[in-house]
């Protein structure tokens, strides 16, 4: 096992735990709003916590994870400026 990748997953978890309980202090009720900031969590901890990704490689997790981001994004977009998706509307 590599020697950093304990501390570094603590403190990903600690990090992501924080995030997702500022969310919901904040009353967020979008499932997309917790998603993107979850994968966003999960770049920046992957890019700072450098055992993580020495561990493993996660270059398929990361195009997988860079395209559901980008769909939401997208959608959220199409949204905001009026187009109505059958996939999104309530």
């Amino acid at each position: 096992m590599v020697r950093g990748l304990p501390r570094d997953l603590v403190i990903y978890v600690v990090l992501h735990t924080m995030v997702s309980s500022a969310f919901v202090l904040l009353g967020e009720r979008r499932v997309d709003a917790y998603v993107s900031i979850s994968i966003l969590v999960y770049f920046i901890a992957t890019s700072i916590l450098p055992e993580i990704r020495a561990h493993c490689d996660l270059r398929l997790v990361d195009y997988a994870l860079i395209t559901v981001f980008t769909l939401i994004i997208a959608l959220r977009v199409l949204d905001t400026l009026g187009y109505k998706l059958p996939l999104v509307s309530p």
